[in-house]
């Protein structure tokens, strides 16, 4: 936890015009910075009235090779390879990002949670059971894609001192590999190759990661999902308290599985949560579950409104949601699984036999390709083989050719009307793209589905 900076007055360029980008540069505008906001496209009238606070709104800055700011806001898919972030980088400025904002500016205890997969189920889950334990928190609910990322709702109200409620951050490696600060409470959900076109080599991707450890002092705590081993690695990383989280097997110091109770054990004391099989999860998503629950534990929260939600099925948007069912098929919305693990994780607790798996999309984000790596390509064919179990996979978009033996189609509305054309009652529709999509692909599966929306018997089997 830091204070406002105090630093005088330097020129700051923020990269691009989406909300958090606006509610960036007014705060830093209103801090006596002076500030340039710069992107590709139409201006949006929520940037254009930053011009009433001082702000320098541009179409050009951002690509300018000679425009060079102290320091340089960037968005939360921004690339470390990206041009912008090496000229600035090359010239000694200061990168920032959103997170790094809030975290740097926040009076209130913070928890923040990362890993290539997990985090927003983790967060999600760990500010529910803190509000079940009696620990008063906040997490942004505006983010995209149902993620529970920093967003403009928090800079624009960040507690002032003295702050008794937490503050929750689910923070990606785009986050993380512009930040100078760490949470309080630092939770590792999981970690292998993914989104290395985004940093340039696995190393970069892991160097992102553990910074959510890197700036913590002695007092600070890291909650290790240990069934993951990547997540295990960045033990040697943690400079305070480390907790361990288990749904497989009993921890010293934690929360893990003793017999067929989970049981926390904290400085020496040990307390039953609840019996494993409460936990409705399959795993590995059940060592999500019983993270969240070591880092409430962790913040504060009371055992028993702790154990309460960990026996509570949870819905999370795009999240292996199940939509509900047509015609005896049951609809499953896992659009968030955009990697080859988490689509290959989508599988987890269905007979693939009675399984036809949606998959696709973009090859690449913002130009640059995706799974492009030789550890993401491994990924990616291991994805394959695990769906070649399927009775159907249908693949949509550009991605369809990545895909070897599955039915290629061009849309997503395409592929889930020969998915429903395919499919007998008993089987399951799951969408679990593999690649990237767009939100507007996400919104419309349940009604392409033949379900009226995403808001029906909103259950939720993992993620």
């Amino acid at each position: 936890m830091t204070s406002p900076p105090t630093l005088s007055p330097r020129s700051v360029l923020v990269d691009g015009f989406s909300p958090d980008a606006t509610s960036c540069a007014r705060r830093l505008a209103t801090e006596g910075h002076r500030v340039t906001i710069a992107g590709a496209g139409n201006v949006p009238a929520e940037a254009l009235a930053l011009r009433d606070v001082g702000v320098t709104v541009s179409r050009d800055n951002g690509n300018d090779a000679s425009f060079l700011a102290d320091v340089l806001v960037v968005d939360c898919w921004t690339a470390e390879t990206a041009s912008v972030v090496v000229r600035h980088r090359a010239a000694g400025a200061r990168v920032t990002s959103i997170g790094d904002l809030i975290l740097e500016r926040c009076h209130a205890r913070t928890l923040g949670v990362t890993g290539s997969a997990g985090k927003t189920t983790a967060t999600r889950l760990a500010v529910a059971m803190m509000e079940a334990g009696g620990v008063a928190v906040r997490a942004s609910t505006s983010a995209r894609a149902g993620n529970a990322w920093p967003a403009a709702e928090l800079i624009e109200s960040l507690p002032g001192p003295p702050a008794t409620t937490w503050l929750a951050l689910e923070l990606t490696s785009t986050h993380l590999a512009y930040m100078q600060t760490s949470p309080d409470v630092a939770v590792i959900t999981a970690f292998w190759p993914d989104h290395i076109e985004l940093h340039g080599s696995l190393q970069r991707y892991r160097d992102a990661k553990a910074t959510i450890l890197r700036y913590q002092g002695s007092d600070g705590i890291c909650v290790v999902n240990v069934d993951d081993p990547g997540a295990v690695t960045f033990a040697a990383d943690v400079h305070g308290r480390l907790c361990h989280a288990s749904a497989e097997r009993a921890v010293t110091s934690g929360v893990g599985v003793e017999g067929d109770l989970v049981v926390a054990r904290v400085d020496g004391t040990a307390t039953t949560l609840c019996r494993r099989d409460h936990v409705p999860l399959p795993a590995p998503l059940a060592s999500i579950a019983v993270t969240a629950a070591c880092a409430a534990l962790a913040c504060g929260a009371d055992p028993v409104g702790v154990a309460r939600q960990l026996t509570t099925p949870a819905a999370l948007v795009h999240r292996r949601q199940v939509l509900g069912h047509v015609d005896g098929v049951t609809v499953i919305d896992d659009s968030a699984a955009t990697t080859p693990r988490k689509a290959r994780s989508s599988l987890v607790g269905l007979d693939p036999t009675l399984v036809i798996a949606i998959v696709g999309g973009q090859l690449d984000i913002g130009g640059v390709a995706v799974h492009a790596s030789s550890e993401e390509a491994a990924e990616l064919a291991r994805a394959c083989n695990a769906l070649a179990a399927c009775r159907a996979v249908i693949a949509f978009g550009p991605a369809a050719r990545r895909i070897p033996g599955a039915t290629r189609t061009t849309t997503l509305a395409d592929a889930v009307r020969l998915a429903r054309k395919r499919a007998q009652p008993g089987d399951t529709i799951v969408l679990a793209p593999m690649f990237p999509v767009t939100m507007e692909e996400r919104a419309a599966f349940a009604h392409l589905a033949g379900l009226a929306s995403g808001s029906g018997p909103c259950t939720t089997v993992g993620r």
